[in-house]
């Protein structure tokens, strides 16, 4: 009883982790997509609003 319960309370938190990486990833790729779109390369700077 106890060790299912530790199961599953192991696959939940991998899943979440699982589940929140390619969240994160996702939005890296949208932004790197966007940002190459527009010119900007990763790690360089952008002028913003003069």
């Amino acid at each position: 009883m106890l060790g299912s319960i530790v199961i599953g309370l192991v696959t939940s938190l991998l899943g979440g982790a699982l589940v929140r990486a390619w969240a994160r990833a996702k939005r890296a790729r949208a932004v790197n997509r966007r940002g190459a779109f527009f010119g900007v390369r990763p790690g360089r700077e952008c002028l913003g609003e003069l």
